[in-house]
C-alpha cells in the first residue's frame, strides 16, 4: 500500500477510517528506516547511517554552515570515495591570527 495523502478525510469520522490510517503509517514506518532507527527502537529518530552521493564538483559552503560531501579522490595505490567538509572560513586564533582561505579538507 503507498502513502495516501488525502487520508484522513476531514469530514469523515477517524473510526471509520482505521484501515486507511494504518496503511499511512505503515508505510511512513517502512520509509522512515531506510536511515534512521525504527518507531519502536529506544533511540527512535536518531540516524542510523548516512548516505551521501559521490559528486564531481565541490559544493559551496553555506554563510554559517559547513558541508560535507563524498568525492573519489586519487592515492598511490588506487582512487577511492573519500568524505570531505567545507566550511565556511577558518576563523584565527590566538595561536594562529591568520585568516585561511576556504578549501575543502578530507
Amino acid at each position: 500500500m503507498t502513502y495516501n495523502p488525502n487520508i484522513p478525510i476531514g469530514n469523515i469520522s477517524p473510526k471509520d477510517q482505521v484501515t486507511d490510517l494504518r496503511n499511512n503509517f505503515s508505510d511512513f514506518a517502512t520509509k522512515w528506516v531506510v536511515n534512521h532507527t525504527a518507531f519502536n527502537d529506544p533511540h527512535v529518530g536518531d540516524h542510523d547511517n548516512v548516505i551521501l552521493t559521490r559528486t564531481t564538483s565541490i559544493p559551496p559552503a553555506g554563510t554559517d554552515t559547513d558541508v560535507l560531501f563524498c568525492q573519489d579522490a586519487v592515492s598511490a595505490i588506487s582512487t577511492e570515495p573519500q568524505l570531505f567538509v567545507r566550511i565556511p572560513k577558518f576563523l584565527p586564533t590566538d595561536l594562529d591570527p591568520k585568516t585561511v582561505g576556504n578549501r575543502p579538507m578530507q
